[in-house]
């Protein structure tokens, strides 16, 4: 058989490029629409609907979009996935323009437009594999790691300057545009050709949990799996929950959160340019190195009281972000049979989505029940000298807590030699 033809590097940059910028622009309209709420009813309850909207697809219906993702041509998919959000974007554009606009058509569209994303995720980074040659994968991750904090700087600076002149439905238009743009190019590239094990006969459901089949099959891919998804339960549900109103509360001032949120982003942006450098093999000593050391950068976090301390120990944090989501995709690229990889990832992002709610609530009860009102009674006289006694010291003392169990939770990975030599016990497919 005919070796399949080579696929240029400049195919993955375009699909990147146009990507960010559709992030680019979902996220300026997803801002412009935020403020449009709040300026309307005041109220920050809808902002907890929609953030459940965004995640519930992932829990419903990962595993079958993944299946998608394996079954069908995945360039294919992709596109589908973009002209998919460009229509939910078109939809919300005609409520807003027509007057006829409630606050249920955005629970509704954003449930829709998650739903296409998440389909979307897990066909990329299976067709990383085959567009990036191996020595180049982690560069491709760490292009891929570097879109939300490039949009997470641009956008909230565009929304500034633009909401005032082009309101919600200008960038509800630049959203379709950049949605447009993603998708043309989806039409235009090629992909090499795409593996499939679809065997006659066999249900959707039986291939849909293949993903899940394959990472319960070998005892060391479970462990080291659940791991992971043990740090994100850890530190995800810590930072997704407490970084805005942990640094409104230390700082006093949303314009120094924004400062701050803006500074994160550009550390991860440097992770992302660093590692883009690395081209040998992922590690997995060398990825628990680095998980340990965003730890000590939580705990500093929760130390750090005067924003200078927490702009110095963000910029810091926010470098190993980028660095170890790179790596640990480019490890499970290299490890997962390609055919199962849209399974595989979904189920990666179904895992972590399962236990973000409850991280959240067990977050927001023992900060709200538990830590700040242990500021004003008299045992906080044994952490005042480290974490203060002004407004967010309780947050201080749970999110440092949060980072010395991540911590602990790591140094097993250290310690034993096959978990520290992962990679070297796992065949390689890819």
């Amino acid at each position: 058989m005919a070796p399949a033809p080579r696929i240029p590097l400049r195919t993955f940059y375009w699909i990147a490029f146009t990507q960010t910028i559709s992030i680019l622009g979902s996220t300026l309209a997803a801002l412009s629409i935020g403020i449009w709420i709040y300026a309307e009813t005041g109220d920050v309850s809808p902002f907890a609907i929609i953030s459940a909207a965004n995640i519930l697809p992932s829990i419903l219906l990962g595993s079958h979009l993944g299946w998608i993702a394996d079954r069908f041509n995945r360039r294919l998919v992709m596109a589908f996935a973009d002209l998919g959000q460009a229509l939910v974007t078109l939809l919300l554009l005609i409520s807003f323009t027509s007057g006829a606009f409630q606050i249920w058509h955005l629970y509704l569209l954003a449930f829709v437009s998650a739903t296409f994303r998440f389909l979307q995720e897990p066909a990329f980074r299976a067709a990383i594999t085959t567009l990036v040659p191996a020595d180049h994968r982690t560069r491709a991750n760490a292009i891929m790691e570097m879109q939300n904090p490039l949009a997470g700087i641009i956008a909230p600076a565009l929304a500034g300057i633009l909401y005032a002149s082009i309101g919600v439905v200008g960038a509800l238009f630049a959203d379709l545009a950049s949605f447009s743009l993603a998708f043309l190019t989806l039409l235009w590239v090629r992909f090499p050709p795409q593996e499939n094990n679809h065997q006659p006969g066999e249900s959707i459901w039986h291939q849909a949990w293949a993903g899940w089949r394959f990472i319960l099959a070998s005892r060391l891919v479970f462990v080291v799996f659940s791991y992971f998804m043990l740090a994100n339960f850890i530190i995800g549900g810590v930072l997704n929950v407490l970084i805005q109103p942990y640094f409104i509360a230390r700082t006093g001032s949303e314009e120094s959160m924004g400062i701050l949120m803006s500074i994160l982003n550009v550390g991860m942006i440097l992770g992302g340019f660093l590692i883009s450098m690395y081209k040998g093999q992922p590690r997995m000593w060398v990825l628990s190195c680095g998980i340990c050391f965003i730890c000590i950068g939580v705990m500093l976090m929760g130390l750090a009281q005067a924003p200078l301390e927490l702009g110095l120990v963000l910029f810091i944090f926010g470098m190993p972000v980028t660095m170890i989501n790179a790596l640990s995709v480019s490890l499970w690229q290299a490890k997962v049979p390609l055919e199962l990889q849209g399974r595989f990832f979904a189920a990666r992002m179904q895992f972590s989505m399962l236990f973000l709610p409850l991280a959240y609530f067990l977050t927001g009860y023992f900060t709200d029940q538990w830590f700040e009102p242990a500021v004003n009674r008299a045992i906080w006289h044994i952490f005042a000298p480290f974490f203060g006694e002004n407004p967010g010291a309780g947050m201080g003392l749970y999110i440092f807590l949060s980072g010395l169990v991540a911590m602990l939770a790591t140094l097993p990975m250290l310690a034993f030699p096959k978990l520290r030599r992962f990679e070297q016990h796992i065949p390689e497919f890819n």
